[in-house]
């Protein structure tokens, strides 16, 4: 009875985990994304700036 509760247990929690495991690193993933994607912006409103008063 034990090993059958047990079974039933891992059927029931190896795809949670896997499935959990796929949404953390999908959300990590879109987080270095916005990271990269801020930084990358912040980077180009810099360089702008800076051409802008070298012209003026």
């Amino acid at each position: 009875m034990f090993s059958g509760i047990e079974s039933t247990l891992s059927y029931i929690f190896v795809p949670a985990g896997m499935l959990l495991s796929g949404i953390i690193t999908t959300l990590v993933g879109v987080f270095n994304a916005f990271l990269i994607i801020s930084i990358i912006s912040f980077i180009v409103s810099l360089m702008a700036f800076f051409i802008t008063k070298t012209r003026l």
